[in-house]
C-alpha cells in the first residue's frame, strides 16, 4: 500500500489507484513483450537476427536474404544489424498505437 499511497494519507485515492493500475498494465505489457522477444531470440543472445526471423517466418517460403535484412533495418534504430529488446518493444508499441 505504501507504494501506491504517494501522498502518505493512509488511504488510496482515485488518482493513486489509476496510476497504480496504469503502471501494472505497463508492467504486464512489458512482460508480454519480453516473452514474445524471447520466442524470436532462439539463441538467447539478447538480439534477434535475420537468421532467427527467417527460421520463424520463412520455413515454407523462399524469400531472398535482402528481404530479411530489410526487416531488421526497419527496426534496428542503432544500426548494429540486429534487433535488441528496446527496439523490439518500440516497434511493437508503434504497431499498437
Amino acid at each position: 500500500m505504501a507504494e501506491v499511497d504517494t501522498d502518505h494519507s493512509g488511504e488510496i485515492d482515485y488518482t493513486e489507484f489509476v496510476i497504480a493500475t496504469m503502471n501494472r498494465t505497463k508492467m504486464l505489457s512489458r512482460e508480454r513483450l519480453e516473452t514474445a522477444f524471447r520466442a524470436f531470440d532462439t539463441d538467447g543472445s539478447g538480439t534477434i537476427t535475420a537468421d532467427e526471423l527467417r527460421a520463424m517466418f520463412g520455413k515454407h517460403h523462399d524469400y531472398d536474404e535482402q528481404m530479411w535484412n530489410d526487416l531488421i533495418a526497419e527496426v534496428d534504430t542503432n544500426g548494429d544489424g540486429v534487433i535488441d529488446m528496446n527496439e523490439f518493444c518500440d516497434m511493437m508499441m508503434k504497431l499498437n498505437a
